[in-house]
Protein backbone atom coordinates (compact mmCIF):
# COMPACT_ATOMS: atom_id res chain seq x y z
CA UNK A 1 0.00 0.00 0.00
CA UNK A 2 1.70 3.51 -1.25
CA UNK A 3 0.24 7.02 0.05
CA UNK A 4 1.00 10.29 -1.39
CA UNK A 5 0.15 13.93 -1.94
CA UNK A 6 0.47 16.89 -3.90
CA UNK A 7 -1.15 19.91 -4.40
CA UNK A 8 -3.80 21.15 -6.97
CA UNK A 9 -3.41 24.37 -9.45
CA UNK A 10 -4.71 25.31 -12.65
CA UNK A 11 -1.78 24.43 -15.23
CA UNK A 12 -2.11 24.92 -19.27
CA UNK A 13 -2.10 21.47 -20.96
CA UNK A 14 1.30 19.83 -22.35
CA UNK A 15 -0.01 19.10 -26.05
CA UNK A 16 -2.59 22.19 -26.69
CA UNK A 17 -3.30 23.07 -30.38
CA UNK A 18 -1.54 26.44 -31.46
CA UNK A 19 -4.06 29.24 -31.81
CA UNK A 20 -3.83 33.00 -33.11
CA UNK A 21 -5.01 34.20 -29.28
CA UNK A 22 -3.52 32.42 -26.23
CA UNK A 23 -5.74 30.66 -24.26
CA UNK A 24 -6.63 32.85 -21.40
CA UNK A 25 -6.17 31.43 -17.97
CA UNK A 26 -6.64 32.96 -14.46
CA UNK A 27 -3.57 33.89 -12.73
CA UNK A 28 -3.15 31.64 -9.38
CA UNK A 29 -1.58 33.99 -7.44
CA UNK A 30 -4.32 34.88 -5.52
CA UNK A 31 -5.74 32.32 -4.38
CA UNK A 32 -8.84 33.44 -2.32
CA UNK A 33 -10.70 29.62 -1.73
CA UNK A 34 -7.05 28.49 -0.58
CA UNK A 35 -5.60 24.99 -2.20
CA UNK A 36 -6.40 21.64 -1.97
CA UNK A 37 -4.75 18.66 -1.39
CA UNK A 38 -5.29 14.91 -3.07
CA UNK A 39 -3.91 11.89 -0.65
CA UNK A 40 -3.78 8.76 -2.77
CA UNK A 41 -3.05 5.42 -1.78
CA UNK A 42 -2.27 2.33 -4.02
CA UNK A 43 -2.98 -1.24 -3.39
CA UNK A 44 -0.27 -3.11 -5.61
CA UNK A 45 -1.59 -6.77 -5.40
CA UNK A 46 -4.97 -5.49 -6.78
CA UNK A 47 -4.04 -2.05 -9.18
CA UNK A 48 -6.51 -0.23 -7.65
CA UNK A 49 -5.55 3.74 -7.14
CA UNK A 50 -8.31 5.45 -4.52
CA UNK A 51 -7.78 8.83 -2.63
CA UNK A 52 -9.37 11.43 -1.20
CA UNK A 53 -9.08 15.52 -1.59
CA UNK A 54 -9.06 17.73 1.09
CA UNK A 55 -8.63 21.56 2.02
CA UNK A 56 -5.95 20.92 4.72
CA UNK A 57 -3.11 19.24 5.01
CA UNK A 58 -3.12 18.43 9.00
CA UNK A 59 -2.17 15.92 11.07
CA UNK A 60 -5.94 15.05 11.47
CA UNK A 61 -6.77 14.86 7.66
CA UNK A 62 -3.85 12.45 6.89
CA UNK A 63 -5.29 10.60 9.97
CA UNK A 64 -8.40 9.90 8.48
CA UNK A 65 -7.39 9.18 5.12
CA UNK A 66 -4.84 5.97 7.18
CA UNK A 67 -8.15 5.43 9.03
CA UNK A 68 -9.96 5.20 5.51
CA UNK A 69 -7.53 2.78 4.01
CA UNK A 70 -7.36 0.52 7.29
CA UNK A 71 -10.51 0.23 6.72
CA UNK A 72 -10.45 -2.03 3.66
CA UNK A 73 -8.82 -4.72 4.86
CA UNK A 74 -10.01 -7.23 7.86
CA UNK A 75 -8.20 -5.84 11.04
CA UNK A 76 -5.47 -9.59 10.99
CA UNK A 77 -3.93 -8.26 8.08
CA UNK A 78 -0.69 -5.76 8.71
CA UNK A 79 -0.88 -2.83 6.12
CA UNK A 80 1.91 -1.41 5.28
CA UNK A 81 2.00 2.55 3.98
CA UNK A 82 4.80 3.55 2.03
CA UNK A 83 5.35 7.59 2.47
CA UNK A 84 7.72 9.98 1.60
CA UNK A 85 9.58 11.71 4.48
CA UNK A 86 7.33 15.07 5.12
CA UNK A 87 7.49 15.40 9.10
CA UNK A 88 3.33 15.42 9.14
CA UNK A 89 3.17 11.39 8.51
CA UNK A 90 5.54 10.40 11.59
CA UNK A 91 3.75 12.83 13.89
CA UNK A 92 3.26 11.19 17.41
CA UNK A 93 -0.61 10.36 17.00
CA UNK A 94 -0.13 8.64 13.59
CA UNK A 95 2.69 6.72 14.68
CA UNK A 96 0.49 5.26 18.02
CA UNK A 97 -2.59 5.22 15.89
CA UNK A 98 -0.34 3.11 13.51
CA UNK A 99 0.93 1.02 16.27
CA UNK A 100 -3.06 0.25 17.42
CA UNK A 101 -4.50 -0.68 14.27
CA UNK A 102 -1.73 -3.41 12.52
CA UNK A 103 -0.12 -0.41 10.78
CA UNK A 104 3.66 -0.48 9.78
CA UNK A 105 4.56 3.25 8.19
CA UNK A 106 7.35 3.08 5.78
CA UNK A 107 9.53 6.02 4.68
CA UNK A 108 11.43 6.27 0.99
CA UNK A 109 14.54 7.20 1.16
CA UNK A 110 15.53 10.71 0.72
CA UNK A 111 15.11 12.14 -2.22
CA UNK A 112 14.09 8.52 -4.01
CA UNK A 113 10.28 9.15 -3.85
CA UNK A 114 10.71 8.35 -7.40
CA UNK A 115 10.61 4.75 -5.84
CA UNK A 116 7.35 4.81 -4.49
CA UNK A 117 5.01 2.80 -6.48
CA UNK A 118 1.82 5.36 -6.72
CA UNK A 119 4.36 7.89 -8.14
CA UNK A 120 3.97 6.77 -11.88
CA UNK A 121 0.08 6.71 -11.38
CA UNK A 122 0.10 10.55 -10.33
CA UNK A 123 1.35 11.34 -13.97
CA UNK A 124 -2.11 10.42 -15.58
CA UNK A 125 -3.68 11.44 -12.79
CA UNK A 126 -2.28 15.35 -13.25
CA UNK A 127 -3.06 14.92 -17.27
CA UNK A 128 -6.53 14.04 -17.25
CA UNK A 129 -7.07 15.53 -14.18
CA UNK A 130 -5.31 19.58 -13.56
CA UNK A 131 -4.01 19.65 -16.73
CA UNK A 132 -5.27 22.85 -18.74
CA UNK A 133 -8.02 23.03 -16.59
CA UNK A 134 -9.13 25.56 -14.39
CA UNK A 135 -12.20 24.80 -12.35
CA UNK A 136 -14.39 27.36 -10.60
CA UNK A 137 -14.56 25.32 -6.97
CA UNK A 138 -12.90 22.71 -4.97
CA UNK A 139 -16.22 20.39 -5.49
CA UNK A 140 -15.53 20.76 -9.26
CA UNK A 141 -12.23 19.32 -8.39
CA UNK A 142 -13.09 16.60 -5.81
CA UNK A 143 -15.87 15.19 -8.39
CA UNK A 144 -13.14 15.48 -11.48
CA UNK A 145 -10.54 13.40 -8.94
CA UNK A 146 -13.42 10.75 -8.09
CA UNK A 147 -14.47 10.83 -11.99
CA UNK A 148 -10.85 10.13 -12.72
CA UNK A 149 -10.56 7.28 -10.00
CA UNK A 150 -13.55 5.65 -11.19
CA UNK A 151 -12.55 5.42 -14.91
CA UNK A 152 -8.65 4.74 -14.06
CA UNK A 153 -9.86 1.30 -11.81
CA UNK A 154 -12.96 -0.02 -13.71
CA UNK A 155 -11.30 0.37 -17.40
CA UNK A 156 -7.57 -0.07 -17.11
CA UNK A 157 -6.12 -2.94 -18.94
CA UNK A 158 -6.45 -1.26 -22.25
CA UNK A 159 -6.21 2.57 -21.84
CA UNK A 160 -4.29 5.39 -22.48
CA UNK A 161 -3.97 5.77 -18.85
CA UNK A 162 -2.29 2.49 -18.60
CA UNK A 163 0.48 3.62 -20.85
CA UNK A 164 0.77 6.75 -19.06
CA UNK A 165 1.11 4.94 -16.10
CA UNK A 166 3.56 2.17 -17.93
CA UNK A 167 6.18 4.98 -19.49
CA UNK A 168 6.75 6.76 -15.45
CA UNK A 169 7.48 3.79 -13.78
CA UNK A 170 10.72 3.19 -12.49
CA UNK A 171 9.87 0.61 -9.29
Amino acid sequence: MSSARFRSSPTPAIATPQRKRPWRQRATYVRRGGVGYFFGAYNVHADVLFGSYCLAKTTNEVLAFYKQIRRRYPDHLRVYLVNDNLSLYWTPPIREWAALHNVELVATPTSASHFNRIECHFQPLREFVLNASDYASHTEVAVAFRRYLYRRNADHQNSRIRLLESRSKIA
